[in-house]
């Protein structure tokens, strides 16, 4: 009975006219493969919310670069924080930026520093307690 429906889908996604790949890889997949990617390319094109090209998430400094021209803004759908980069507003004000992020420190790298200062903080405590 399942193959019946896996013949049955097949059957009618021949006649759906999706476009067939050329390469000679792709001439092994199974109509359920390429539907999967048909049904994937319609998913992030059609119904995620559209991303700027040019912004993009940097990992280690935990913000969005080029700094002055993007800014983090999510909305429901974004699957990654570089989809959610989005070009800022041309009415917002950018006084005072500095697109160069290689000098400051990352949100990342704040976070470890003041793990390290509260961790230093609790060890010396338990050592004056231990006196």
């Amino acid at each position: 009975e399942l193959l019946d429906r896996v013949a049955l889908l097949e059957e009618r996604l021949r006649l759906t006219n999706i476009p067939e790949v050329t390469d000679d890889d792709a001439n092994e997949r199974s109509l359920l493969e390429q539907f999967a990617d048909a049904a994937g390319d319609w998913v992030m094109n059609s119904l995620l919310p559209r991303s700027d090209p040019q912004c993009s998430w940097h990992w280690g400094k935990a913000l969005c670069v080029p700094r002055c021209d993007c800014s983090f803004q999510h909305r429901a759908g974004d699957l990654t924080p570089s989809r959610a980069c989005r070009a800022r507003p041309v009415d917002e004000p950018r006084e005072g930026c500095d697109p160069d992020v290689s000098g400051e420190r990352g949100a990342f790298e704040k976070l470890a520093a003041f793990a390290q200062r509260k961790s230093d903080a609790v060890a010396k405590g338990a050592l004056t307690f231990l006196r």
